[in-house]
């Protein structure tokens, strides 16, 4: 039945509802849709009622016109409710069968923009998809999300790929026949990603997939499927075997995989190769933490120190080599993670060395000899502003880092040990074991335990501080002490990877009175703010104030947030303090900071207008020598005027 007459009443109908019934005798279309209407009304019973009240208002008097139109325009919208449908053209056809996913009650408006963002190009994406995922992950099982992850893997934007690759790991072993679904062994990232996936999901229980899939496998997917292999001890044999027939980066792939794994053939392969070359046999070994990998490691840095011990003992003048340095660096790397009996005696008999390899490095570049502190690259979030340090500092973090990433009973307590027998940089690893393993309390007592109440029982206190917090942060997001971006590197990609790593539980308020009190600790500080008890927020309030309006050569921008979180409120001639105690003034920078202080627009044109008094007076120099005059004086302005309007 055709129903485009009552259509055509009911849109007059609501025209005359805003016009008004007084044109109603004048509106010719209103009358041609009556007439239209005549043949529903002659089928049907209900459309006749319809007509009835459209015929009655139409011949209604002025005053009766206006409640007529109401009761025929809701008959017709009723009627038309109840014939209502929705569709499509089509024929019907069913889910696809992903092996997986589920339905999510989740409308279209909410997972367009995802979907949106994952078969879309352009920047952007990935803050969009990184939001979604923290706001709503549950979006991501979604049977009509999981096939675009899958197709996302093969993003150019490699660390979108990456996310989406995580986020498929997320969904659990349920996810693999969908991993598996048009699987192209000789494909491409996308592909290898796969393989990343289902191996970090599956582990050896996919393991005849592997070797099913390795025979056709092609560059790159070849190298992550080989990588998995060594999930299984079966496979030994064959990834020693591979380690002879592949070439370039299939070989290191293989011997990566091989580094991983336990057994006496592979113990005896390791063993002839680093006899055959030292430098290839500790690269393979950085990040694995096989007993193999740990025996094979002991015993090149036993065959090293060896070498170094009667170095060590010798007077400081004594240089060394460039490829010495290469080479005792390629051996902490290889330490790093590791943790056997066998390693604890190396980190012993390298405690034992002391000072010994703090020495120089001479070099002999166009006959001409130079030398230069030997220091090791520990270039990572957690270390000071040095990039470098010297021997006797590297190892003692490199313990640490290894009890951060997994504080593992063994290393911690060897790192306690280190610190009673040796002191000096050892005690670093053992404040790092009591921050991962103890509680809030337990922690601080053991910090003030090694350091003296205050910090003052040893003057390093301050760099061994330095070194263990740096990179720890109040994460308001997670509600937790983390540290954050931690250096790692794939072992399959080489890529740079970061991690983050909570410590075992929030730190005791009486950390920040100890930072306080050692000094010099400001950045180490600020990054540790939480919410805190008024008296802690007092004590580091005023500290933060003190140290910004009193030291010169600080960017305020840090304190004023510092102060703000510790509600503090002396605002008065803030920035003018500031700028008197470093001497110099930035325009640019003055203006960030009077516009976050919680001050009137008065206030900030005084302290404005008397930053450009000491500068007219040359008690403060401009920064870079230059002071916008004309712009200061137009925001001086804007401000009072602003003060004026009540803003």
């Amino acid at each position: 039945m055709n129903l485009q007459p009552l259509y055509d009443v009911k849109e007059r109908l609501e025209y005359a509802a805003i016009a008004g019934t007084g044109l109603l005798s004048e509106d010719f279309r209103l009358q041609r849709a009556a007439e239209g209407l005549k043949p529903l009304a002659a089928a049907s019973r209900v459309f006749a009622q319809v007509d009835q009240g459209l015929q009655a208002l139409l011949s209604a008097s002025a005053e009766k016109r206006a409640g007529l139109l109401l009761d025929v325009l809701a008959l017709a919208d009723a009627v038309l409710y109840t014939q209502g449908k929705t569709g499509a053209a089509g024929e019907l056809e069913p889910l696809p069968n992903l092996g997986c996913g589920r339905y999510c009650s989740a409308s279209y408006n909410q997972l367009a923009p995802i979907l949106q963002a994952i078969n879309g190009t352009g920047g952007g994406r990935m803050n969009q998809i990184e939001q979604a995922w923290q706001d709503h992950p549950e979006f991501f099982a979604d049977y009509r999300v999981l096939p675009a992850l899958v197709k996302g893997l093969g993003e150019s934007y490699a660390e979108l790929a990456d996310l989406y690759c995580e986020i498929l790991k997320a969904q659990g072993p349920a996810i693999l026949p969908l991993l598996k679904q048009g699987f192209d062994p000789a494909g491409k990232r996308d592909m290898a990603r796969r393989v990343q996936a289902i191996e970090s999901l599956a582990g050896p229980a996919e393991n005849d997939w592997y070797l099913s899939q390795l025979e056709q496998a092609k560059k790159p997917v070849r190298g992550a499927l080989i990588f998995a292999l060594r999930h299984c001890p079966e496979n030994l044999e064959q990834l020693i075997a591979l380690t002879k027939t592949e070439k370039g980066e299939h070989k290191d792939m293989a011997c990566r995989a091989l580094a991983r794994m336990d057994g006496d053939g592979a113990l005896d392969y390791w063993r002839k190769l680093a006899e055959k070359s030292e430098d290839k046999a500790l690269e393979y070994m950085q990040g694995a933490q096989s007993a193999v990998a740990c025996q094979i490691t002991a015993e090149l840095w036993e065959k090293a120190l060896e070498h170094y011990r009667p170095i060590a003992q010798q007077p400081q003048g004594q240089p060394l080599t460039a490829e010495d340095l290469g080479r005792l660096q390629r051996l902490l790397d290889a330490l790093e993670d590791k943790s056997s009996p066998e390693i604890w005696d190396v980190y012993q008999k390298i405690a034992q060395l002391g000072l010994g390899l703090d020495r120089v490095m001479e070099t002999n570049e166009k006959g001409k000899k130079n030398r230069t502190l030997m220091a090791f690259n520990v270039a990572d979030y957690y270390v000071n502003t040095r990039s470098t340090r010297p021997f006797s500092e590297a190892a003692p973090l490199c313990l640490a880092r290894s009890i951060r990433a997994n504080p593992r009973q063994e290393l911690c307590q060897l790192a306690d040990r280190l610190n009673q027998l040796f002191g000096g940089p050892w005690a670093v690893p053992a404040l790092m074991a009591a921050l991962m393993t103890l509680d809030s309390k337990e922690a601080y007592d053991r910090a003030e335990q090694i350091l003296g109440p205050g910090g003052q029982k040893r003057p390093d206190s301050r760099f061994l501080l330095q070194d263990v917090l740096w990179g720890l942060i109040w994460d308001r997001s997670q509600d937790a002490f983390q540290f954050f971006n931690v250096y790692r590197r794939d072992p399959i990609s080489e890529k740079v990877v970061y991690a983050t790593i909570p410590i075992r539980a929030a730190l005791d308020s009486r950390w920040y009175g100890l930072l306080i009190q050692v000094g010099e600790l400001d950045s180490n500080l600020m990054n540790l703010l939480r919410p805190m008890e008024p008296e802690i927020k007092q004590q580091v309030g005023e500290y933060c104030y003190r140290r910004i309006t009193t030291r010169g050569g600080l960017d305020p921008r840090a304190y004023v947030d510092a102060l703000l979180q510790c509600d503090w409120k002396d605002w008065d001639n803030f920035m003018v303090k500031c700028v008197q105690s470093s001497g110099q003034v930035w325009f640019r920078n003055a203006m960030v900071v009077l516009e976050q202080l919680p001050i009137s627009y008065q206030n900030r044109a005084d302290q404005l207008e008397a930053i450009m008094e000491l500068i007219k007076s040359k008690k403060v120099k401009a920064q870079y020598g230059t002071w916008p005059e004309a712009a200061a004086k137009q925001t001086v302005a804007n401000w009072r005027r602003y003060a004026q309007e009540g803003k």
